[in-house]
């Protein structure tokens, strides 16, 4: 199961993205500061950063970690295609680890 770290400006909107996603089959957390975005990130081995609106800066993390910026995706977007942005990401990362 494919860990994934939300990290919002609006933290309703996060738990919005999170519940969707976690109701198909990924694990979530939520973050809407760095700080707490770093903490995940030290304690839990996450597939996939999903980054909304002006989140706080991660730039100063070093990590491998694939990253979706929401604000990449043409809004209004459906909902199916933010799962399918977050399967192909997924997906890339499974190949090149594999």
């Amino acid at each position: 199961m494919s860990k994934i770290l939300i990290v919002a400006e609006d933290i309703q909107v996060g738990r919005g993205l999170g519940k969707f996603l976690t109701s198909n089959g990924f694990t979530v957390h939520v973050a809407n500061q760095s700080s707490d975005a770093r903490e995940y990130i030290s304690e839990i081995a996450f597939n996939l950063i999903i980054v909304d609106g002006h989140a706080p800066d991660l730039s100063e993390i070093e990590t491998f970690i694939p990253v979706l910026y929401v604000s990449e995706i043409i809004r209004p977007f459906k909902i199916h295609e933010f799962r399918n942005r977050v399967n192909n990401l997924l997906f890339d990362d499974f190949m090149r680890a594999g």
